[in-house]
């Protein structure tokens, strides 16, 4: 496959940008598209910054496509698009007509006329619950998302456009299958790239965990961020801390890791000090652990239906006793 910079020619960094730009956004855009794309970026932190100038332009003028449409007239001398300069300054202002125009002249005229003729992003669309709740979501194109407790999921979809972020919490992911508009998931950091697959991502306490159940996901910096990208597969779990370069991979039983959405959460070998942490996304009541019961390990299953139930379980298998205060139930040693 050939990169952007070979579609019409001799470019410059700008242009070239802009080119990914449209070929990813393109209603043929495949998986390898997305891939090949991911290792341009890689190349240096130079083509991620004109990738971010030329990517929000494209999101910028999506809304105006009319406007966009009535400024720039097609021509089909050396196969290139040519702007009129006196109708674009009429619609815009100057400075960000000038970045336009500079991104468009080196495209060609075939893929330029995709970017004005396709849909552009659908609007956008927040979901959102709170503590104790979760939800199941619909989306457009056919995926079906549950968030959990305490969460915040901004989609922008449909049937061509694939992309969502959560700004924080959980959810599980059952992405329907289209090899032709990648499904993207922007957390942190980091991007998450699928076309068809079931896997979780939680973002807590400055980290962020993908974990799969079924299908293939690449996990990628997101522009203006180090690192490497990695391939998961079912049972692979990526845990990165956000502003670091590395992630994480390791195995993990993707049921349990899911299993919150069935109501019960499981734990192998956790610390109370972790649990604790965990449990409190859950409940509006913060459970607090003193220091000498905190590096106490628990392995089992918890309900996460009703607090008192999980506490009871907690002093059952442990040699602990919970006192519940105005503000908060404190877990300490018997």
């Amino acid at each position: 496959m050939t990169g952007a910079s070979d579609i019409n020619g001799p470019q410059t960094l700008s242009d070239e940008a802009a080119t990914w730009v449209v070929r990813v956004q393109s209603e043929g855009a495949t998986e390898a598209d997305w891939l090949a794309l991911e290792a341009w970026l890689a190349q240096s932190p130079l083509n991620r910054v004109a990738f971010d100038e030329a990517e929000a332009l494209w999101w910028e003028y999506g809304e105006r496509a009319p406007e966009l449409k009535a400024a720039i007239q097609p021509t089909l001398a050396d196969n290139v698009v040519s702007l009129n300069a006196s109708r674009v300054s009429k619609v815009t202002p100057a400075r960000s007509w000038r970045q336009l125009a500079a991104i468009a002249a080196s495209i060609a005229v075939g893929m330029f006329a995709v970017w004005l003729i396709q849909p552009f992003a659908p609007a956008q669309r927040v979901y959102f619950t709170q503590v104790g709740q979760r939800q199941e979501i619909a989306l457009a194109d056919g995926s079906r998302v549950l968030l959990n407790s305490g969460s915040k999921l901004v989609a922008r979809v449909d049937p061509r456009h694939r992309n969502v972020t959560l700004e924080q919490g959980e959810a599980v992911f059952d992405v329907a299958k289209d090899h032709a508009h990648p499904f993207v998931v922007a957390v942190g950091d980091q991007n998450v790239t699928v076309v068809g697959t079931e896997f979780d991502i939680l973002r807590f306490g400055g980290r962020d965990v993908v974990t799969v159940n079924r299908g293939i996901v690449s996990v990628a910096p997101s522009h203006g961020s180090d690192g490497q990208a990695v391939r998961l597969t079912h049972g692979d779990q990526s845990r990165h801390v956000e502003g670091e370069a590395t992630s994480d991979v390791s195995r993990v039983a993707s049921e349990d890791v899911l299993s919150w959405r069935d109501g019960y959460v499981v734990y192998t070998n956790r610390t109370l000090a972790e649990i604790a942490k965990d449990l409190n996304r859950y409940f509006k009541v913060p459970i607090r652990i003193e220091e000498r019961a905190a590096g106490l390990t628990f392995s089992g299953a918890l309900r996460i239906d009703n607090e008192v139930d999980v506490v009871r379980t907690l002093e059952g298998f442990l040699p602990v006793k919970a006192v519940r205060t105005a503000k908060e139930i404190v877990i300490g040693l018997r």
